[in-house]
C-alpha cells in the first residue's frame, strides 16, 4: 500500500513539474516572440520583453496576481487563432459536432443555436461522469484508471507531426466558423464595439465612401 501511495505521489510530482515547465515555456514564447513581433522591437534593435517573473507595481504597491479572468476587448475579439489549427484539429471539432448532431448534413449549416446544443450535450456528458473516468481521443483507461503510455505517446507524436495552417483571413476550418460568428455577436451585443467600416466612416468619411 505504501508503495502505491509513493508511486502516486511521484507521478503527481512529475506531472505538476512538467506542466509548470510547459506553461513557462509557452509563456516565454508569447512574451519574447509574439509580443515582440506586435511591438516591432526587433526592427528597433531592441531586446526588450516583459519579465515573466518580475513584479508589477502601481504607486509603490505590488499589483495583485491570479485574481479573476480579465482580458481586453481587443484580445477577446481580434486574436482568434482558428485559422492556424491543423487539419486534424479541424477534423476533431467536426467529428464532435457530427457525433452530437447526426442529422446535420454539412458543418456549413452550423448555427449559434446548434452549437449551443452541442456544448450543452458535451457539458452534460462531463458533468454526469466522474473526472477520473473522463477520456479523450478514443483512448481507454485501464483497470487502475491510467492510460496506456504508448497511446499517450502516439497522441503527442501525432500532434507534433501535424503541421499548423498558415494564418489568414479565410483559413478558419468550417467546423469553427460558428465560433468566429459567436465572437462577432459577442462583440456587437455584449461589448458594444463597432466594425472597422463604422470606425473609418466616422474618422475618415470621404475615404470610406471612395474606397469601401
Amino acid at each position: 500500500m505504501s508503495f502505491l501511495i509513493n508511486s502516486y505521489r511521484q507521478d503527481e510530482d512529475i506531472f505538476q513539474l512538467a506542466r509548470n515547465i510547459n506553461v513557462a515555456y509557452f509563456a516565454s514564447v508569447v512574451l519574447k516572440d509574439y509580443v515582440a513581433a506586435i511591438l516591432n522591437t526587433p526592427r528597433a534593435n531592441s531586446e526588450w520583453s516583459l519579465d515573466l517573473g518580475g513584479e508589477i507595481k502601481l504607486r509603490g504597491d505590488r499589483v495583485e496576481r491570479g485574481a479573476g479572468n480579465v482580458v481586453s476587448v481587443e484580445f477577446a475579439v481580434l486574436y482568434h487563432w482558428h485559422a492556424c489549427l491543423s487539419a486534424a484539429d479541424g477534423q476533431w471539432m467536426e467529428d464532435m459536432i457530427r457525433s452530437n448532431l447526426p442529422e446535420l448534413k454539412s458543418v456549413d449549416e452550423m448555427t449559434p443555436e446548434l452549437f449551443g446544443k452541442v456544448v450543452k450535450q458535451e457539458g452534460h456528458k462531463l458533468m454526469s461522469t466522474k473526472p477520473r473516468d473522463w477520456t479523450f481521443n478514443g483512448l481507454k483507461r485501464s483497470a487502475d484508471g491510467t492510460f496506456d503510455d504508448a497511446d499517450l505517446g502516439k497522441v503527442i507524436k501525432d500532434c507534433i507531426d501535424e503541421p499548423a495552417h498558415a494564418f489568414g483571413a479565410h483559413g478558419t476550418p468550417a467546423s469553427l466558423k460558428v465560433v468566429d460568428l459567436l465572437g462577432q455577436l459577442q462583440a456587437r451585443g455584449v461589448f458594444n464595439v463597432c466594425t472597422l467600416n463604422e470606425q473609418v466612416s466616422q474618422e475618415h468619411p470621404q475615404y470610406h465612401l471612395e474606397k469601401c
